[in-house]
């Protein structure tokens, strides 16, 4: 049945509110004060490691997608999305394990009855 296929692991989400340190309800002020502090901390012509690369593409991306309003729904909507998903998932392994489980704890029960 369709709705019991389980679905392939999507790449786990990057959270862009904890890149950019901050809470999911921040305002766009709050964003942009917070991704400007960072950027200044791990921007390639201030900082020469080699992660400050790394961690300012990463920052850019984040600010880039929480920035907008459209996008920033569509990603909370995805993490939402997500976490029902895993949830059910969750629940279904449940079911699995007790129909195990009871299978287990008959065939144990015959096994000492003797049958």
């Amino acid at each position: 049945m369709w709705w019991k296929k389980k679905k392939k692991p999507k790449a786990p989400l990057k959270d862009y509110y904890l890149i950019l340190g901050v809470q999911q309800g921040a305002s766009q002020k709050a964003i942009t004060k917070a991704f400007r502090k960072k950027a200044q901390a791990c921007h390639p012509d201030r900082n020469n490691s080699a992660e400050a690369k790394g961690e300012f593409q990463e920052l850019v991306e984040a600010y880039t997608i929480l920035k907008h309003t459209d996008k920033r729904n569509e990603f909370d909507a995805r993490i939402i999305s997500e976490f029902c998903d895993s949830f059910v998932f969750s629940l279904e392994d449940l079911d699995e394990e007790k129909s195990k489980s009871k299978k287990k704890s008959k065939s144990e029960f015959h096994r000492i009855l003797g049958k």
